[in-house]
């Protein structure tokens, strides 16, 4: 959950990019990419007092991105952001440091789910998805 309120962060740095709108763009992506992750966690750590305001978030990630749902789908998710952060010239060293620690997080998360399938995962045949109830 830390992790994600660093990727806010490091996507707001970014945003504030005058001189490059591509890195603006991509910046902004990474604030509501964070957001998303940020959703995710909370409600993975079962925190009562803040049900009512995620569970229409969590519907939508459920439905729309479903591999965001499992965790293989989530470290795949984890390094494709922490590439995009190492490459983004405009948020300097704290940039690329989160970007690290979210490829990381990826590879950890990948090592731990070797045994499961990718394309059994992306299919939903195993594993429940984290509970959203």
């Amino acid at each position: 959950m830390i992790s994600s309120l660093f990727l806010i962060a490091s996507g707001c740095v970014g945003a504030v990019n005058i001189f490059s709108p591509l890195d603006a763009i991509i910046s902004f992506y990474m604030v509501v990419f964070g957001v998303r992750i940020f959703v995710l966690e909370a409600k993975q750590g079962q925190n009562d007092h803040v049900d009512w305001f995620l569970d229409q978030p969590i519907q939508l990630i459920e439905t729309e991105v479903h591999f965001l749902m499992y965790e293989k789908g989530r470290g795949a998710f984890y390094i494709f952001l922490g590439s995009i952060l190492c490459c983004l010239r405009s948020t300097g060293l704290f940039g690329m440091a989160v970007g690290v620690v979210f490829i990381l997080q990826g590879a950890v998360i990948f090592y731990v789910n070797r045994d499961v399938s990718l394309t059994a995962v992306l299919e939903g045949d195993v594993y429940e998805p984290f509970d959203s109830a």
